[in-house]
């Protein structure tokens, strides 16, 4: 009973898998000097989807990525994309459009602004 009751203190693992790319995205949006600052910002003022969009596209750039610990790339314009496993933006991206705004909104917790 007591190994019940200490096991249950633990939380649930988290998928590997999504572990990966929750670390991975997240390096892609500090790859620019002051990247912190910018989203504390945010986190304090809240965006819109329409404003996170922008937001995740004025950090990515054109495009980029990075190899260490994971493959990553990403791009960004007026459709941002995140690729993990890759080192180039071609093929199908693992995030984008409203899947890629939610995981940065909650990864970064980032709130909606108050109206």
């Amino acid at each position: 009973m007591k190994t019940q009751q200490q096991l249950s203190l633990f939380a649930v693992p988290v998928d590997p898998l999504q572990a990966r790319i929750d670390a991975a995205l997240l390096r892609s949006l500090h790859q620019v000097e002051r990247a912190d600052k910018r989203w504390s910002r945010h986190q304090t003022c809240g965006l819109t989807d329409a404003e996170l969009k922008d937001v995740i596209a004025d950090e990515y750039g054109i495009s980029g990525g990075g190899s260490h610990p994971e493959w990553y790339s990403y791009q960004g314009g007026a459709d941002p994309k995140f690729w993990l496993d890759s080192i180039t933006t071609h093929g199908k991206p693992t995030l984008r459009g409203q899947p890629l705004l939610d995981r940065v909104r909650e990864l970064l917790k980032i709130p909606y602004p108050l109206k």
